[in-house]
């Protein structure tokens, strides 16, 4: 059994509730409990978790993001049994995957200004990413241009951030 040193605990010596400040992960342990120089058959088992980090959206896109793959990012080491949540715009929390798969096709990235969020939980704590997005508006933007190239004079109409490189990459 293990023993805490003295300054980390306190005791309510009226509701018998006891307090351990500073915890670590060498404090975990099993615990038992010793009134007046005897010791109680009761044992306690401490584990010690870490809160989880603020999440960062990693995203990874394909052919002019027509699909984009959505990652949580953050290290939940000895966070232990870790939940990922998604939220997209302004809709409910779904648990998932730390991954999320998102397609032109997909109805949510149809529709102009959706962002995507996505959250870490454990049984201590819950913390959230900024939110990313639109993707879409970029993606018709290249369709826009590539239609005018098509059917101009051979002048390309460029408008839209970020057109110039990805129209080079497309025509080259």
């Amino acid at each position: 059994f293990k023993r805490l040193r003295k300054g980390r605990t306190t005791l309510n010596t009226t509701t018998g509730e006891l307090r351990i400040t500073d915890l670590r992960k060498t404090d975990e342990g099993v615990y038992s409990v010793e009134f007046n120089s005897k010791t109680l058959e009761k044992t306690y088992t401490l584990s010690v978790l870490k809160t989880v980090p603020k999440p960062k959206i990693i995203v990874t896109c394909q052919d002019y993001q027509i699909s984009c793959i959505l990652t949580c990012e953050g290290d939940t080491s000895d966070a232990e049994q870790v939940t990922y949540w998604w939220k997209v715009g302004e809709g409910n929390w779904e648990k998932t995957d730390k991954l999320l798969d998102v397609t032109k096709s997909d109805s949510k990235l149809y529709q102009n200004g959706y962002k995507y969020t996505c959250k870490l939980e454990n049984s201590v704590s819950e913390e959230v990413s900024d939110p990313v997005g639109p993707f879409v508006s970029q993606f018709s933007e290249v369709v826009g241009v590539v239609i005018r190239s098509l059917l101009g004079s051979g002048a390309i109409a460029i408008s839209g951030k970020n057109i110039p490189s990805l129209v080079t990459e497309y025509f080259t």
